[in-house]
């Protein structure tokens, strides 16, 4: 049986997504195995997966996109990515964010961050305008 991740793997959008982030300088996987074009260095490197967790959780949902994992490419799938919820336009900023917040937590604290943590930090800059520094005080 086939796992609704590796379906829409193949997906147009995912596709173009592709192809897209290729263009902003970001590797994006979409299958296990994907290593990009070895000649060359990219700014940031993210997977299918991780990138639609960042994207739920923009879109209001930073509770759902660790707990609900599964339902990420099945029952919320076409929501997530659809016309009214996803430009892709604002994926790299998306993945500028999820970096950013990394890097904010791993340089004021010494250590890394929960994803969990990371995805409500999102929904709260992306969601009311903060910056990363006001969410963390939050």
């Amino acid at each position: 049986m086939i796992s609704p991740i590796d379906l829409k793997s193949v997906s147009k959008i995912q596709i173009d997504l592709e192809n897209y982030l290729k263009n902003q300088n970001v590797l994006y996987i979409r299958k296990a195995g994907d290593v990009g074009n070895s000649n060359f260095t990219y700014d940031y490197r993210i997977s299918m997966e991780k990138f639609t967790q960042i994207l739920y959780a923009s879109q209001g949902y930073p509770d759902r996109v660790s707990n609900a994992k599964k339902k990420l490419f099945s029952d919320y799938y076409e929501d997530i990515y659809s016309q009214e919820n996803f430009d892709i336009e604002k994926a790299k900023q998306l993945i500028e964010l999820y970096f950013s917040i990394d890097r904010y937590y791993n340089e004021k604290y010494g250590k890394g961050i929960y994803d969990q943590k990371i995805f409500y930090i999102v929904y709260i800059v992306y969601k009311f305008n903060k910056t990363i520094e006001d969410a963390d005080s939050i």
